[in-house]
């Protein structure tokens, strides 16, 4: 009699007990949260340069920008040399960056790539900056002008031999407007613009 009341007390219990306990193959499949998972989540890791680059390049999926398309030089000389997403015009490659930086931001994100901020020196080279960036959805960008004792110089330590002023003011910077008819202005080194890196072509 007590066999049989200790089989009963068994067998009650173990649906309680088979309720409690977790499967072997469920708990190893639990998703558990690594430091660097959350890391990730919390906003500690930042983007490589080659991925910033990338992303100004392709455009944010959230704009949903165009690629620029190849200009006339690009595509009646496919051998250009100049890396992907750069645009040739005369002896320069020239990539425009779709991200808002401050001038001095620009020039540095510039030279992390072995380039400065683009320097101008003719109406005809102008009007291609322009065109860059107009066709890249934006009004204005930095290029590489900076005042310096008085002085106008280029990032690139090219001479300042063209002047094209749609607006001169007392600010340091220089910013290209891509309306038809405007020529570039200055203003607050401090000031968002997207910008536009060049680099000689024997050096890309």
């Amino acid at each position: 009699m007590k066999s049989c009341l200790l089989v009963c007390l068994l067998c009650g219990a173990l649906p309680i007990c088979a309720a409690d306990a977790v499967p072997v193959d469920a708990a190893t499949h639990q998703e558990v949260s690594t430091p660097d998972d959350v890391l990730l989540k919390q906003g500690y890791f930042e983007p490589s340069i080659q991925e910033v680059i990338k992303t100004a390049v392709d455009g944010a999926p959230y704009l949903q920008r165009q690629h620029l398309a190849p200009n006339a030089q690009d595509a009646a000389n496919p051998n250009s040399n100049c890396p992907r997403g750069w645009h040739l015009y005369q002896e320069n490659c020239f990539l425009f960056m779709n991200l808002s930086y401050t001038w001095n931001n620009a020039d540095a994100m510039c030279q992390s790539i072995g380039a400065s901020l683009a320097s101008v020196h003719d109406m005809w080279e102008y009007n291609f900056l322009k065109q860059l960036t107009w066709r890249a959805g934006f009004l204005t960008a930095w290029i590489g002008g900076y005042r310096f004792q008085g002085f106008w110089k280029w990032d690139d330590g090219t001479p300042f031999d063209y002047n094209n002023w749609y607006q001169s003011s007392s600010y340091e910077c220089v910013f290209l407007n891509s309306p038809e008819s405007s020529g570039w202005s200055s203003a607050t080194c401090s000031n968002l613009h997207p910008f536009i890196c060049s680099i000689k072509l024997n050096a890309c």
